[in-house]
């Protein structure tokens, strides 16, 4: 399952002209995939490219990133790639079979990641066209 999802992910990375294990697309694709999840709203294509740029501006100013391994780097690629692919593909299987209890789960799940990923109150979270903000 895993494999198949880096493998999905893969094609969205190619579909925006996103390096091969581009981080910054992973980072986004993450965040992207979660607040899907969370607010239970599609994502708009337009609004991609923007958080990717944000996205790699964030990461490359980050001592942790920057200093670490490529093997670290691959993982950490990999890990949210398919994070996100799976928190946006559950809440598509949601809208196919909708379940109150499951989408509560995924709803905390997703608040649970964002929260602790972006350290930041995620109702005040928004993703537009120029990138995420906090407000």
């Amino acid at each position: 399952m895993t494999q198949q999802m880096l493998a999905q992910y893969r094609q969205i990375e190619s579909g925006f002209g996103l390096p091969e294990q581009d981080a910054a697309g992973a980072v986004a694709a993450f965040i992207a995939g979660n607040y899907m999840a969370y607010r239970d709203v599609d994502f708009p294509d337009g609004n991609f490219p923007a958080l990717v740029v944000q996205m790699r501006a964030v990461i490359e100013t980050n001592p942790g990133f920057a200093n670490g391994s490529e093997a670290d780097k691959r993982i950490l690629y990999e890990q949210l790639a398919v994070a996100g692919m799976q928190m946006a593909l559950q809440r598509e299987q949601l809208k196919r079979q909708p379940d109150s209890a499951l989408r509560a789960q995924l709803i905390q799940a997703a608040k649970t990641q964002l929260e602790g990923f972006l350290k930041t109150d995620v109702t005040r979270l928004r993703i537009a066209e120029h990138g995420l903000s906090n407000r």
